[in-house]
């Protein structure tokens, strides 16, 4: 009795330290594409705002993670121009996006191409409805899961038709490239907050750009619509404007302005 006993926790042990051992793994493999993920997201940001040469198809067969932990994109055959009006359009989008300023959002659409000059002034509020609607879970993380995609459907269905709402083609291969990443993220941290990640590249911009519009985001940024700074907004730049250190000395303006 005494050795089987013995046994047995013999074999309990092992199960546990091979239990932890897979965890192990597991966990390291976890942070390494996560890592792989912020690593990609900024250079595609900086490809986004910056270059505005934007490589669109960055499948996992696309992509190669080196031993020292940087990453390699492969096969450059679908790659889409950004003109510069376009980036700094992009760059107040994503700071309307982060502070879930709705009608903001709406006027920068029109900025993008989605929507032509001129429109009726209530055409703002139905699609800062429309956006929040739609985009108000990606703000929040996780993905779109949760979400009932038909009520969107229809919501910017019924945009489309009353104001005239459309999707540019350069818009769909930014749109294909960033989906892309943030499904690789999601696949390990079902909480991934792809918008909020933007946020150490976004504040280094912002606090480092002296272009008009980029001074005008930052105020957004910082005030939205109240007449005081807001104090924890100024904390949260700041946090991730010294994540972004590893990024530093690298100064990315768009020249002009359309």
């Amino acid at each position: 009795i005494s050795n089987t006993n013995n046994n047995t926790n013999n074999n309990t042990n092992n199960n546990n330290n091979n239990n932890k051992k897979t965890n192990n793994v597991k966990n390291k493999g976890h942070e390494m594409v996560k890592d792989m993920c912020t690593k990609l997201l900024h250079c595609y940001l900086v490809q986004l705002l910056e270059t505005g040469l934007l490589h669109a198809d960055p499948h996992p067969g696309n992509l190669l993670r080196r031993p020292d932990g940087s990453v390699v994109l492969l096969d450059f055959g679908l790659v889409t121009e950004i003109q510069p009006a376009q980036r700094l359009a992009f760059v107040e989008f994503i700071t309307h996006l982060s502070i879930e300023d709705w009608p903001a959002v709406a006027r920068d659409l029109v900025s993008l191409g989605f929507m032509p000059e001129g429109l009726p002034n209530e055409a703002e509020a139905a699609m800062g409805r429309a956006m929040q609607q739609s985009m108000g879970q990606l703000v929040r993380g996780g993905g779109l899961r949760g979400v009932n995609m038909a009520n969107v459907a229809a919501t910017l269905q019924m945009a489309a038709l009353q104001y005239k709402l459309s999707l540019p083609p350069y818009v769909v291969l930014v749109l294909r490239a960033f989906c892309v990443v943030e499904g690789i993220a999601l696949q390990v941290d079902p909480t991934y907050n792809i918008v909020q990640e933007c946020m150490p590249y976004l504040s280094r911009r912002l606090l480092t750009d002296d272009h008009p519009r980029m001074r005008a985001a930052l105020r957004d940024l910082l005030y939205g619509n109240e007449k005081r700074m807001d104090v924890r907004r100024v904390a949260r730049i700041v946090g991730a404007f010294d994540s972004s250190s590893h990024s530093s000395g690298h100064r990315g303006g768009d020249e002009e302005e359309e």
